[in-house]
């Protein structure tokens, strides 16, 4: 997998070369692969108890407007185990099981800004 790194002085400069690199379909594919191997190691590190909570897991493609990047996001469809992060993070009933954070972080994904 390769490892891309840019580094200027101007935000709006290195923005715009990211949201140029965004939408190259060679970068995408490679973005796309790797949040499916996070989503993946995620399902394999969930617990299982009726297997929703790992059919939940998902990779979605995501448009940024605000930045003009292509995203991918990994997390839990809420239509199918909406109680995801509750499971992850736990609650004041039951210990957390982490299983998306550890994933994300065994293969460097960022987080999101607002959290985990």
């Amino acid at each position: 997998m390769a490892d891309i790194r840019v580094k200027m002085s101007s935000p709006a400069v290195q923005s715009a070369i990211l949201a140029t690199l965004s939408r190259d379909k060679a970068v995408t594919g490679e973005v796309a692969k790797s949040s499916r191997l996070v989503r993946d190691e995620a399902r394999r590190r969930a617990p299982r108890r009726t297997g929703d909570l790992r059919r939940s897991l998902k990779s979605q493609r995501y448009y940024n407007p605000r930045t003009r990047q292509v995203e991918y996001r990994v997390g839990w469809d809420r239509s199918i185990a909406f109680y995801g992060w509750m499971v992850e993070a736990g609650t004041e009933h039951s210990a957390a099981q982490p299983h998306l954070r550890p994933a994300a972080d065994q293969f460097g994904a960022k987080p999101p800004r607002d959290g985990l």
